[in-house]
């Protein structure tokens, strides 16, 4: 079945094309700059793949489409107020303007040449120009648009800030990849539920760290550790829930901003931070948003915020998951030394890794 719709798809296209290309040609015969702006406006008003912004290989954007709080562009308010996956033009607002704005060159352009016959030669020689240029307007604003969605939504999985300009390390934790150049790493742990929350609080206390507070709020459980070195500080947030959501995760981002706002309002150093989401029951949104070839990327720097997400899963075996490094060289010394950390605090052993 998958077949056949791919097979109707591009036979779609292909006709698709060959109309646009043909009516191009039949309105813009004698306008060649026109012609020109026509044929690339295509790229831009192409149906197929309407709300998708990533072609192909770029799967790693394949939530840059949902109407949903994993969706950086979607909680940015970069998508119109009537988003939909039945829209003809685009949902994200930039791209939409300038779609709608080559439409309508479109029909003026098609209304200039049903009254052609009433025009002097040189004056429809002027509205080719006049076309041509609103044409090459419009499609570099486009391009701008797309391109700029691109970098913000690959920049949000590095760094994510609030309104208040103070870092959310929960908001998009893990990026989507197809290249596992990294996988991730698995240990089973056997500490109950009720039971890890001790563990690191000793663990936690032998190292130096500081106790910072413990936060509650619904089903969201969290204590903070930190400790300052010489060239970095260092945050270690537990979470305990019984389920993933992105609700969850916000309520963690509020507990991290009330902890911030007492201690490092002001910091400049690099700051990585060991986020332990201990989760008692496994669901649809975990496995996809931070278990399925999902990793995580850093803002690398001389004021750098770097994350490891640890997913303590209870649910049939326990296990432990450390998601892997999305890029090979951004931040993967922070990494390795964020991972050798926490395993020392929950007690892995690379013996019990699984290959």
């Amino acid at each position: 079945m998958e077949i056949l719709v791919s097979a109707g798809m591009i036979i779609f296209a292909i006709a698709f094309f060959y109309l646009y290309v043909l009516a191009s040609a039949i309105l813009f015969c004698d306008a060649p700059v026109s012609l020109i702006g026509a044929l690339f406006s295509f790229f831009c008003l192409c149906p197929i793949g309407r709300h998708k912004i990533h072609i192909g290989r770029e799967m790693k954007y394949r939530w840059a489409d949902c109407i949903s709080e994993v969706n950086p562009l979607y909680v940015a308010g970069f998508f119109r107020k009537n988003a939909s996956d039945k829209n003809i033009l685009s949902n994200l607002k930039g791209k939409f303007y300038c779609e709608t704005a080559l439409c309508g060159i479109w029909a003026i352009a098609f209304i200039c040449k049903i009254c052609k016959i009433y025009m002097n030669a040189n004056i429809w020689k002027i509205c080719d120009y006049i076309f041509g240029g609103c044409f090459v307007v419009v499609e570099v604003v486009w391009c701008y648009y797309a391109l700029y969605y691109k970098w913000y939504y690959n920049e949000a999985f590095r760094y994510t800030e609030g309104p208040d300009h103070i870092w959310k390390p929960f908001s998009n934790i893990a990026e989507y990849s197809r290249n596992p150049q990294f996988a991730s790493s698995y240990y089973y742990y056997r500490v109950p539920f009720e039971e890890i929350k001790n563990k690191i609080e000793q663990e936690c206390t032998s190292q130096q760290y500081i106790f910072a507070g413990a936060y509650s709020k619904k089903e969201v459980h969290s204590i903070i550790y930190w400790k300052k070195t010489e060239k970095s500080v260092e945050i270690l947030q537990l979470g305990q829930m019984q389920k993933y959501s992105e609700e969850n995760m916000q309520i963690l981002n509020e507990f991290f901003a009330h902890f911030w706002k007492q201690e490092l309002s002001a910091e400049k150093q690099k700051v990585k931070v060991i986020a332990i989401l201990c989760i008692e029951n496994a669901n649809r949104e975990l496995r996809r948003h931070l278990l399925s070839l999902c990793y995580v990327d850093q803002k690398d720097g001389e004021q750098g915020r770097y994350r490891l997400p640890v997913v303590i899963l209870h649910q049939e075996e326990p296990q432990v998951q450390i998601l892997p490094l999305y890029s090979k060289w951004r931040g993967k010394k922070e990494y390795d030394e964020m991972k050798e950390e926490v395993s020392s605090i929950l007690g892995l052993s690379t013996t019990r890794e699984e290959e």
